[in-house]
């Protein structure tokens, strides 16, 4: 991740969090600076990359929770004969509902490191 910043179009300011180095430019866009990250510098924008992967990973949760349809094997049994065709029919509905309760404990308790 990269955080940029831009006057006049022209970039001024880099700090990149893979290569752990910030660059400056001057106003015409010769590079002017660059150095390794202080140690203040890496921390702020080791929590800015995971700040976005957290956002990443709770979209993504939610995502799953609605697009998979994780809780229609509930439906099934409640408005059906409460039986299932087969038993791997009944086993996919056993583990698409221990997904969704996982994806809701996952984003109750905030622990969005990951999305499985």
């Amino acid at each position: 991740m990269k955080r940029q910043v831009f006057s006049n179009s022209i970039l001024r300011e880099e700090w990149d969090s893979v290569t752990r180095l910030y660059t400056a430019w001057d106003e015409t866009g010769a590079q002017v600076t660059q150095r390794a990250l202080t140690a203040d510098e890496g921390s702020a924008i080791d929590a800015e990359v995971a700040a976005t992967l957290t956002d990443t990973n709770e979209a993504q949760l939610k995502t799953n929770l609605g697009a998979s349809a994780v809780f229609d094997a509930l439906r099934t049994i409640s408005v059906g004969t409460g039986t299932f065709a087969t038993n791997a029919t009944r086993d996919a509905a056993i583990r698409a509902c221990a997904r969704g309760l996982v994806i809701l404990i996952r984003l109750t308790l905030r622990r969005l490191d990951s999305t499985d």
